[in-house]
């Protein structure tokens, strides 16, 4: 989906933004349409046809403030009022007379949100928080605070996502699979937003992103070296999970969060984590789990089992008290203790007394690309797509359009 130039620059952001077609999954960004010029009026004909993306950095925020990396800012409220060039550093607050509005270096606007950009490349950089982001941040006020959503591009944001999600020191192969992987994730995410304003969080809510300060050389080679590659499956882009160790064997996505849309429902068997599964243990007081669960804490508790997939991990525990019972999925259990506490389902347990420790192997859901197994498949000579078929049998690799 392309669009003529003389008709691009007619279009502002907010209209591309809203005009994702069900039908196509590129999209088109100019970060730079209705720009005003630092020294002349009208509109910049610098222009991006990438994949846009738009993230959420923060919410709930009273303030903040954002500084250019370049000599200036530029910021403006809706479409037609035209772009402002502000000083290097804008604080963003409610306006004091009237905390319904936006003030933006004390000066007021009645609508309610502002985009923020440093320069006219979809590129340049902000800094936000101590941290450096490229493309423009919305800010969006809301009856808690204001929202912070960064819109770039989607080459752009993987950038700031593959070495905190990968290191940068591992395998080309490993790093390249990895990059189609979290573009495959976007894209998907894209397609179905978590939130009308924004399709990803920063967060391991979806991907990690750290914004520039997680660049690296190794990390723009495997990215430029993908660039636009995807995973389908039936002639869309698969929800392209991953995770750190599977521990000898990856999960299905029905299995973990009854997931069945979009995704080929495969395991497979892992090389590496045969060989290297990660053993954990972890120790937890009954009382903590009766008092989440709502079961009575005077009496004693029993643990039974609910349903074991073929790779050994658990779907939910059942925790009995007397004649009350409460069913836990596991993954909700993992959300509660802390996903760093409780690494994986697949685990046993030993309940003695008042403390049950949890014993197991894996860190992460299991569902996709195994992280460890990939770079282990790239240290015995396979290439990215090798790695990609293997942890993603059922699905194709193609350059979206």
């Amino acid at each position: 989906m392309e669009l003529p130039s003389e008709l691009i620059l007619n279009f502002s952001l907010e209209f591309l933004m809203r005009t994702k077609s069900h039908h196509h999954y590129l999209f088109v960004l100019v970060f730079c349409l209705g720009f005003v010029a630092i020294n002349c009026e009208g509109v910049s004909t610098v222009s991006d046809h990438s994949t846009a993306v738009r993230v959420l950095l923060d919410k709930a925020i009273p303030k903040g403030k954002v500084r250019s990396l370049l000599y200036a800012t530029y910021y403006r409220t809706q479409p037609e009022r035209g772009w402002l060039t502000g000083e290097r550093e804008l604080e963003i607050a409610s306006a004091q007379q009237a905390p319904h509005e936006i003030s933006v270096n004390q000066k007021s606007f009645s609508d309610p949100f502002v985009f923020i950009r440093a320069g006219q490349s979809p590129s340049d950089k902000l800094s936000f928080q101590g941290r450096v982001f490229r493309g423009a941040l919305k800010w969006v006020k809301k009856k808690l605070g204001f929202s912070v959503i960064n819109y770039l591009t989607l080459e752009d944001y993987l950038l700031g996502t593959l070495g905190s999600e990968m290191s940068a020191s591992w395998e080309i192969e490993a790093l390249k699979a990895q990059a189609v992987a979290s573009r495959t994730y976007a894209h998907y995410m894209i397609q179905h937003p978590r939130n009308e304003e924004y399709d990803l969080e920063k967060t391991t809510q979806d991907q990690v992103y750290g914004g520039v300060e997680t660049e690296d050389p190794r990390i723009q080679e495997a990215v430029r070296s993908t660039r636009d590659q995807i995973l389908v499956f039936n002639a869309r882009p698969i929800k392209a999970f991953f995770h750190s160790r599977c521990g000898g064997s990856t999960e299905t996505p029905a299995f973990v969060w009854n997931h069945r849309q979009g995704f080929p429902q495969r395991k497979v068997q892992c090389p590496y984590c045969q060989q290297n599964p990660f053993p954990w243990e972890t120790f937890v007081k009954a009382e903590e789990l009766l008092r989440w669960t709502g079961l009575d804490t005077r009496t004693g508790l029993k643990i039974e089992p609910g349903h074991t997939s073929t790779s050994g991990r658990l779907a939910s525990l059942n925790f009995v008290v007397g004649t009350q019972r409460a069913t836990i999925d596991t993954d909700s259990l993992r959300s509660h203790l802390g996903y760093t506490r409780l690494k994986s389902a697949k685990f046993a347990w030993k309940h003695q007394g008042d403390s049950i420790t949890f014993q197991g192997v894996g860190n992460g859901h299991g569902v996709g690309m195994c992280q460890w197994g990939a770079r282990f498949l790239a240290q015995q000579g396979k290439n990215y797509r090798q790695i990609l078929a293997h942890y993603y049998p059922g699905a194709t690799l193609q350059v979206s359009h």
